[in-house]
């Protein structure tokens, strides 16, 4: 059964101008992001090309050929923009302009100044394989995390569609018996050149549709596990660390308190307090390896996993965050502010998670009742380890 390219067409035509009605909408709920915009405007424009194409018969020429082609490579190069601003790349409009400028010239002078068909197909297909190119290598790159298989997918899919239309262009130039080479001779090459235009417009377009919702998403999750003042996790984030580190994992915790804050609090006021807690997580942020899991549990206190560190190493680790804390000067306005730290430390046990903050604590309590800034481990830990290099 042969496809009949006019219906292929159609349905491309309906379903960009879908897209477009969609994408608007999308941009009405999401107003912040602009990438919508473009991509609600490259459905409409490769809508308009597809419905010019498919009255081809009927009318001129040049609404059919320059301006459709024009359409397609303008449209597709906006679909480009939209995908590249979401994930805020640079969206080369500029280079948008010059290459359809380009193919609309060449085009045109191979429509009515020296006709010839074989040009035009290698000249809009290779404007639109290198906007494929484009895409695929935005999709292809590290780092994503909305919907990384369908777009690893789609990636791929570009490619090919890459691949087939060199192979349209190679067809074009080494035919020497000049047929219909148009998308309207339904041969076996353009038919599925359409069809591809069609699966990757469509799966990109479903991908882009839903990528806004799975980024609020992201943002959400991200809100809810993140101290907003600090930037470190939240008490419940360092909680699920906590439950996610596997069992007999050598390791140790740390609870850190500021000391004196809620005088220096009453003194200087909220703000300068808020400053404080900003410079104490990052130097102690300074101070810990890459990974150190650090967290604000509230207020003036802070806890720190140590995945791979004994009572010892934590003990070098802890001095070496109170000595920073001792020098750091927190300026605030006319102020310098200086504040001490008191720590406690326990050794994490996986099996009993409540027990190891249970004996951190205490150790904090200490470290606090004998004098603050100080470091303190739970005394049974500390000695038990200690035994243990001994009798070793």
């Amino acid at each position: 059964m042969v496809l009949d390219v006019r219906t292929l067409l159609a349905a491309m035509a309906v379903g960009f101008l879908l897209m477009a009605f969609m994408g608007a909408y999308l941009s009405y709920l999401h107003r912040d992001e602009k990438a919508i915009r473009y991509w609600a405007a490259g459905c409409l424009i490769i809508a308009l090309s597809d419905t010019l194409l498919f009255f081809r018969p009927v009318l001129p020429d040049f609404l059919t050929i320059v301006v459709g082609n024009t359409a397609t490579i303008a449209g597709g190069f906006l679909l480009y923009s939209g995908i590249a601003a979401f994930d805020r790349l640079p969206k080369r409009l500029g280079l948008g302009i010059a290459l359809t400028a380009t193919a609309t010239v060449l085009i045109a002078y191979f429509t009515y100044v020296t006709p010839d068909i074989r040009v035009r197909i290698v000249v809009s297909t290779a404007a639109i394989a290198l906007i494929m190119a484009m895409m695929a290598a935005v999709l292809l790159r590290p780092g994503i995390r909305e919907h990384q298989l369908l777009r690893r997918v789609l990636g791929v899919l570009f490619i090919g569609m890459i691949l087939l239309g060199l192979a349209r262009i190679a067809d074009a130039i080494l035919r020497q018996d000049s047929p219909d080479m148009s998308l309207f001779s339904n041969s076996p090459l353009a038919t599925a050149w359409l069809l591809g235009l069609l699966a990757v417009t469509f799966l990109s377009s479903l991908d882009f549709l839903l990528m806004p919702g799975q980024r609020m998403q992201l943002q959400l999750d991200e809100l809810a596990r993140m101290d907003d003042l600090t930037g470190l996790l939240n008490r419940r984030a360092f909680n699920r660390r906590l439950r996610e580190a596997p069992s007999g994992a050598t390791g140790c915790v740390m609870l850190l308190d500021i000391d004196r804050f809620k005088r220096l609090n009453d003194e200087h006021g909220h703000a300068a307090g808020d400053a404080v807690l900003r410079a104490f997580a990052d130097h102690v942020s300074s101070q810990l390896r890459r990974e150190d899991v650090f967290a604000r549990f509230g207020g003036d206190e802070f806890s720190v996993l140590l995945p791979i560190a004994d009572v010892a190493q934590a003990v070098v680790i802890a001095e070496r965050i109170r000595e920073a804390l001792e020098r750091m000067d927190v300026r605030f306005g006319d102020l310098v502010l200086k504040v001490t730290v008191s720590i406690g430390i326990a050794q994490l046990v996986p099996e009993n998670l409540d027990l190891s903050l249970a004996q951190a604590d205490m150790a904090l309590y200490r470290a606090k009742s004998e004098g603050r800034n100080r470091v303190e481990t739970d005394a049974e830990q500390a000695a038990g380890q200690a035994a243990s290099r001994s009798s070793a």
